[in-house]
């Protein structure tokens, strides 16, 4: 048993029954009423177990009869894996059939239940199952066909609190397969990953690994991922004589961009499509944006890059008055967040701050952005200077040319690292607003013909 500080403990009882109880002795309101973050260390923890192998080897237990190859696992692993030759196209095929031919279904339930996998045969015939369902129906995949997989309890949220074993800060489970002196981890669950990718949250974590011919012990997953994260938008567009925006766009997307459009669009039907891009593409207004023509790549193809298209529309996109057009450019998403510093949990539930605390930049990458607009009959852009910034881990350009009817620009953000140290906070917090100016810029057109006189459609 262990609990925080900031928790009175005392037993009472008899030689029959002892009685723990525990106190929150602080004063009232400096707890208030904050429930479980994530990654905090709960105010009680109590377990049975008394090592870590200990809890290796009862999951390990639960696990073993549930991942045996069966008659019809084997004949299914053959089926994935015929005319195939190598070893990593083995686990290309029969990973690809665990995530995205077996639906994922929260199967959450308490006792056993919520630890225990069903058998790999059970989870085939039915097509669908949880973490442990699904990575012990890969498992035996891999078992069929010679490659001996281990199994990894892992959490995305909770820190692992190394003098209470207990599996209770485990919420998911992945799969390590060893070919040769190169290791990949699988992570079944999502239909969504691209082979040997895990997701960001689950990346340089520690975890419960069983392995099949060992002794249970922690790993950590890796922190790099197999595939640079790109986002790449083009824009092509046309502004009528009333202001309306007519544009078509092209949206790539690889590594961890991917991961989030692919999720979206492996629900809704075509006809939510639409509805679906007004929620994932920063930039579209829902309340004047009009969404149509949406085309999308298959969002479990995960061997090549993600693709998206749609056409949009949005009236009032420019703003004609005293002879100059007005207008920001669509869909410049590009963003950093804040550079401000937040509130800190302690253990004992409090708030505070962290001077030292680094700043958060998110996951490392590029994103690009391109645009060409047409503009009205009698408009010339006014180009504004090009934007060229770097500081530690950063870099972003902004280009604008024009032919004397259009007005291309390019802006690119690349991101090297994940967060800075404290003390470049004052010169990332420069960066960052210079960079939101470049991105918020309102550009304008010299209207030459008579609407120069005309005032219309105010922003």
């Amino acid at each position: 048993m262990k609990s925080i500080p900031g928790i009175k403990t005392w037993e009472t009882g008899d030689n029959k029954r002892i009685v723990h109880h525990w106190r929150n002795v602080k004063p009232a309101g400096q707890f208030g009423a904050v429930s479980l973050e994530p990654g905090r260390t709960p105010d009680v923890q109590v377990s049975s177990f008394l090592s870590w192998e200990e809890v290796g080897r009862w999951y390990e237990e639960l696990e073993r009869s549930k991942r045996v190859p069966s008659q019809e696992i084997k004949a299914k692993a053959d089926e994935l894996t015929k005319g195939v030759n190598t070893e990593g196209e083995k686990v290309e095929a029969l990973y690809n059939f665990a995530a995205k031919k077996v639906k994922y279904i929260s199967l959450v339930s308490l006792g056993i239940g919520g630890y225990e996998p069903h058998p790999a045969s059970e989870t085939l015939r039915n097509l669908y199952g949880d973490c442990k369902d699904k990575v012990a129906l890969l498992s035996a995949l891999l078992e069929s066909e010679g490659l001996h997989a281990s199994s990894l309890l892992i959490s995305a949220d909770r820190k692992l609190d190394l003098e209470v074993p207990s599996p209770w800060p485990f919420d998911h489970v992945i799969t390590m397969l060893e070919l040769g002196k190169n290791r990949i981890w699988l992570d079944p669950s999502p239909a969504v990953l691209p082979l040997g990718m895990l997701a960001p949250s689950l990346r340089g974590k520690e975890g419960l690994l069983m392995p099949w011919d060992g002794v249970p012990h922690f790993e950590k997953t890796p922190t790099e991922t197999p595939l640079a994260n790109r986002w790449t938008e083009e824009v092509t567009g046309r502004i009528g004589e009333d202001g309306t925006l007519e544009a078509a766009v092209q949206i790539t997307a690889r590594g961890d961009a991917e991961l989030g459009l692919r999720q979206a669009f492996i629900g809704p039907v075509e006809a939510a499509w639409p509805a679906t891009v007004e929620g994932v593409v920063k930039g579209i207004d829902r309340k004047t944006d009009k969404v149509s023509d949406v085309k999308i790549g298959d969002p479990t193809d995960t061997s090549k890059a993600f693709t998206l298209s749609f056409r949009f529309s949005r009236p009032h996109f420019a703003s004609f008055a005293k002879g100059e057009a007005k207008f920001r450019l669509p869909l410049a998403g590009i963003d950093l967040p804040s550079a401000e510093e937040e509130g800190v949990m302690d253990t004992a539930g409090g708030w505070h701050r962290v001077e030292a605390e680094p700043v958060r930049l998110g996951l490392p990458g590029e994103r690009s952005y391109g645009v060409k607009l047409e503009l009205p009959l009698g408009c010339s852009p006014e180009l504004p200077g090009s934007v060229f910034l770097k500081q530690a881990g950063l870099t972003y350009s902004g280009t604008y040319n024009s032919d004397g009817s259009s007005l291309t620009a390019e802006r690119d953000l690349t991101l090297t690292k994940d967060h800075l140290a404290a003390n470049f906070r004052v010169e990332y917090a420069v960066f960052r607003e210079k960079v939101l100016a470049d991105v918020n810029r309102i550009l304008s057109a010299r209207v030459t013909d008579s609407r120069a006189e005309e005032t219309k459609n105010p922003m």
